[in-house]
């Protein structure tokens, strides 16, 4: 009667024991969740939910991406800042979403940013990267919006950069300015309003001393070349960009300065990988600023789809105690480690990234040697450099060079360095490319040095 009554039979529950009891098995359990986005294309493509073919990596091609062109027959992008060694992660960390096409189709509940709210403070209070205590959460879609936002916002609170219209239809507008230490972030200098905003990052501080209309943008860990830096304009407005203030990159040595901390913006790209969620935040210490960039930044409510996929990705970052800033660690000592080298060999190239070591409270490491996402680097052979084609400017430069031998790259200009001799590569390539970048630079070096012979 009690298999009948919970739906097995006599057989499943195995026939009555000697007290005359059944046994009654527990439902099974469900199949664990698998992600094979990679490895279903040979770790060298993606193959997504839904999909029929590979998309294949540069350099590979086939059903399953299994054949390889070989190093001098491919073309490789080391430009950009797209998380792609998160998805290796992520395909060992599988996690069954609670996304579903029927939820929060509306504007604006805030239950949603309230929760996103709530796990975005404990993730920095894990790692004490940020005091979050009276301030002011602001989201956007992602952290580069909220660069022009925040201009903009400190712009309009202070009542200055208005434009007013002369009798001749022109307008005469009260600038302020930005500026940024050299080399600096490529995003500052086209994301402004040129009637009220110029950036001015080709200024030098001695020349802005005497100004006061200014906002400095604080980058640190800088991009690109992951420096420590603290702020160069005092009594300023002041904006720091922490999107590489995480264990992955740098030691942790607690929140930066309130009195020097205005506003602080942040991204999940830079910390989960979920650059397309285009989740960024601040944090702002004066309320009217907050609100002023809200309304700015999501006049109808921010999409509610991305804060909840960031939420899983967070609530996953805690779950686990972090266990996201490990794996990225790791895999970023080892790129360091095989970088250092290659450029330990060469007489004609060196690394411009300070890797500074300090001691850092997240791991109680006495020396924690940073392992920034982007390699900024110097061409110091100009007889080797004069070699490469011409560049879109006209000029040798190592962008050019870097062209010429497969691997496209971020050239050092967009920084502010003002030399066609520096170039940044982005690390945050999967992990097949990477080996190509290594077996490409190294055929470079060796080309390169045997000139000096």
């Amino acid at each position: 009667d009690r298999a009948k009554y919970v739906g097995y039979s006599n057989r499943d529950c195995g026939g009555a024991g000697s007290s005359g009891s059944y046994f009654v098995p527990s439902p099974p359990a469900p199949a664990p969740e698998t992600d094979t986005v990679l490895s279903a294309c040979s770790n060298n493509g993606y193959l997504f939910d839904g999909e029929t073919a590979c998309e294949c990596f540069a350099c590979f091609s086939g059903s399953t991406c299994e054949t390889y062109s070989g190093d001098d027959l491919c073309r490789i992008n080391v430009n950009g800042g797209t998380p792609e060694v998160f998805v290796e992660y992520w395909q060992n960390h599988p996690r069954k979403s609670s996304v579903k096409m029927s939820h929060r189709i509306g504007y604006g509940p805030i239950k949603v940013q309230q929760k996103l709210k709530e796990v975005i403070k404990q993730v920095h209070k894990l790692v004490n990267n940020e005091n979050t205590d009276d301030k002011f959460l602001v989201f956007g879609d992602g952290a580069t919006p909220l660069i022009s936002i925040a201009q903009m916002a400190k712009r309009s609170q202070e009542g200055r950069g208005t434009c007013q219209i002369s009798t001749d239809a022109k307008h005469e507008c009260q600038h302020a300015h930005v500026w940024a230490e050299k080399p600096y972030y490529s995003g500052y200098n086209p994301v402004v309003y040129p009637d009220v905003i110029q950036f001015v990052g080709e200024r030098s501080v001695e020349d802005l001393v005497n100004e006061t209309d200014v906002i400095e943008f604080i980058t640190t860990p800088n991009n690109p070349d992951g420096a420590l830096r603290g702020r160069k304009l005092v009594e300023r407005t002041a904006v720091w960009d922490l999107a590489y203030y995480w264990p992955i990159y740098t030691a942790m040595t607690g929140p930066y300065p309130q009195e020097s901390n205005d506003m602080s913006l942040w991204t999940l790209s830079k910390l989960t990988g979920h650059a397309s969620s285009r989740v960024g935040w601040a944090w702002v210490k004066d309320e009217g600023t907050a609100k002023l960039m809200q309304n700015m930044a999501c006049p109808v409510g921010c999409p509610l789809q991305s804060q909840m996929y960031a939420i899983e990705a967070l609530q996953h970052l805690l779950e686990t105690e972090g266990q996201i800033f490990k794996w990225g660690r790791t895999q970023f000592e080892k790129r360091w480690e095989r970088i250092q080298a290659i450029f330990d060999k060469t007489s004609s190239f060196v690394v411009r990234n300070p890797l500074e070591s300090r001691p850092d409270s997240y791991t109680a490491s006495e020396s924690y040697v940073a392992t920034p996402p982007y390699l900024w680097f110097k061409c110091t052979n100009a007889q080797y450099l004069a070699k490469s084609s011409l560049d879109k400017n006209g000029q040798h430069s190592l962008e050019q060079l870097l062209s010429d031998n497969g691997m496209a790259a971020r050239p050092g200009q967009y920084f502010g360095a003002g030399q066609e001799d520096h170039a940044r590569i982005s690390l945050y390539v999967a992990s097949v490319t990477f080996d190509i970048f290594i077996r490409k630079m190294e055929k470079m070096f060796a080309q390169a040095d045997a000139l000096l012979l």
